[in-house]
């Protein structure tokens, strides 16, 4: 006599089908969450001054079309000349076409001179490239340094090792003793040297009267 099978109800087949759903919905976002985390530590991990750039993400990941996003994600590092600098942002995900590129929102970066103030830059954008150990800064970029020097332009690169920033596009700004715009720029070593090229325009201010 052959075996009698009898078939399982739909409902417990469909509720353990549920159930696997559910956790593949948990398990596969923080799967994604790790392996975006070892992507951007695995120059920290081999060595080199490219591994001095360790990122630390303070919220959880969450998965956003196509992407994983990183919230307030936070990078530190030495540049050669052994001055801390740091990056934080709103949010970051990896390029999905190219996993060297990862992707900034509203970031932030510092630069900490050892014999001066400090160097802050801003921008709406920013990409960081990881072997190149570089960022590129798009969009209401702002730099401040010195002793209330404030610049603007759109464009700006930042070699994080050398701790070098330029930009290609026009530039504007004023410090104490007046303002100036020109067509390009450069601030070497952590804002030890300034350069600025093009149509360089310089308007000098008096100084304030003694009270």
């Amino acid at each position: 006599m052959g075996a009698l099978t009898v078939p399982k109800p739909a409902a417990a087949m469909g509720g353990r089908y549920s159930r696997r759903v559910d956790r593949l919905r948990f398990v596969l976002p923080t799967i994604a969450a790790l392996l975006l985390a070892l992507v951007m530590a695995w120059p920290w991990l081999t060595g080199g001054y490219s591994g001095l750039i360790v990122p630390v993400f303070k919220n959880a990941a969450e998965h956003v079309g196509d992407a994983m996003r990183m919230a307030n994600p936070r990078y530190v590092g030495k540049t050669k000349a052994a001055e801390a600098y740091e990056v934080t942002a709103s949010s970051a995900f990896l390029d999905p076409a190219d996993s060297d590129r990862i992707h900034l929102d509203q970031l932030r970066a510092r630069f900490d001179r050892s014999a001066a103030s400090s160097v802050h830059l801003r921008a709406d954008q920013g990409v960081y490239l990881r072997e190149e150990q570089r960022l590129e800064l798009k969009r209401g970029v702002e730099l401040t340094f010195g002793e209330g020097y404030r610049f603007e332009t759109e464009t700006a690169e930042i070699d994080l090792a050398r701790g070098h920033v330029e930009g290609a596009e026009p530039v504007a700004g004023e410090g104490p003793v007046g303002r100036l715009a020109a067509e390009r720029f450069q601030i070497e070593d952590g804002g030890e040297r300034l350069r600025f090229e093009g149509k360089v325009h310089v308007t000098i201010l008096p100084p304030e009267p003694a009270t």
